[in-house]
């Protein structure tokens, strides 16, 4: 047994890309920590076509196994969607529409986060299905979080869930930064049940200044297992970071154009 646990960790783990990619203006950092041998975790960096990429954060529930083979289907949706469809929000409600008739169980969810970096028109675009909002860190140190709205992935039909999702979108502004994660992170608790949470996330990550997305990500993990202090992992733990260089090649808007959130009203 386990030897075939060993065996799944290393083919969830050739999932993962192997290298990120190198993109003009962007670079990017990842982590990711299975609680058990195996878990509901995934991220993704998906380079396309014309200077743009693709990061996904997912999150299926439960642990183990099970949940590892929900998140390989999931990834490879996403995947082969990425390639035929233009935006986050078309993409999540073709990867809803595959689940929702591939015969996933209805105990079963998966929680996802997914932004496309356009370097060619020097925009952004993110969409949450029901997962933990990214943290966005400006070049002047503020923090704040992105949140537009959205049902979890296998929860609803195409239709409900279309009009539930929202798209947050602006330029890419040099210096900024993104950290997309699963909630092992904020969750990440000690022997006395403290939780890492937000704020502190928050703060490490406004303090980490000009530090590249490799040395943030070292910093990170370091600072999760400083804060359970050895206590074992409670959930799967996941992140991905992502920069704007403050020099880019990549073309850019004003910093100062105004960010949207565009959404279907709800269904009464």
């Amino acid at each position: 047994l386990q030897a075939e646990l060993a065996l799944a960790r290393d083919v969830q783990t050739s999932l993962a890309p192997a290298t990120l990619p190198d993109m003009p203006g962007l670079a990017f950092a990842a982590h990711a920590e299975p609680a058990q041998s195996v878990g509901g975790d995934f991220y993704d960096v998906v380079k396309l076509s014309g200077n743009r990429v693709l990061i996904a954060v997912g999150d299926v529930s439960g642990k183990g196994i099970s949940a590892a083979l929900y998140a390989a289907q999931v990834q490879g949706l996403l995947q082969a969607s990425a390639r035929f469809l233009d935006t986050p929000a078309e993409i999540l409600v073709e990867v809803n529409d595959r689940i929702r008739s591939g015969g996933m169980k209805r105990t079963y969810f998966v929680t996802l986060v997914l932004a496309l970096f356009d370097g060619e028109r020097g925009t952004m675009q993110i969409c949450r299905a029901g997962h933990n909002p990214p943290l966005r860190s400006q070049p002047d140190g503020t923090t704040d979080w992105v949140q537009p709205g959205g049902l979890g992935l296998g929860l609803a039909d195409g239709r409900l869930f279309g009009r539930s999702l929202q798209t947050w979108s602006g330029p890419l502004v040099p210096g900024e930064r993104f950290i997309f994660y699963s909630d092992g992170l904020t969750e990440a608790m000690n022997a006395v049940c403290d939780e890492f949470g937000t704020e502190r996330l928050a703060e490490l990550v406004a303090g980490a200044g000009a530090l590249s997305p490799e040395a943030l990500n070292q910093t990170l993990a370091g600072a999760i297992r400083a804060h359970r202090r050895g206590f074992p992992a409670n959930d799967d733990t996941t992140w991905v970071i992502a920069d704007v260089a403050r020099t880019t090649n990549c073309q850019t808007v004003d910093a100062a154009a105004v960010f949207t959130s565009v959404a279907l009203p709800l269904p009464t």
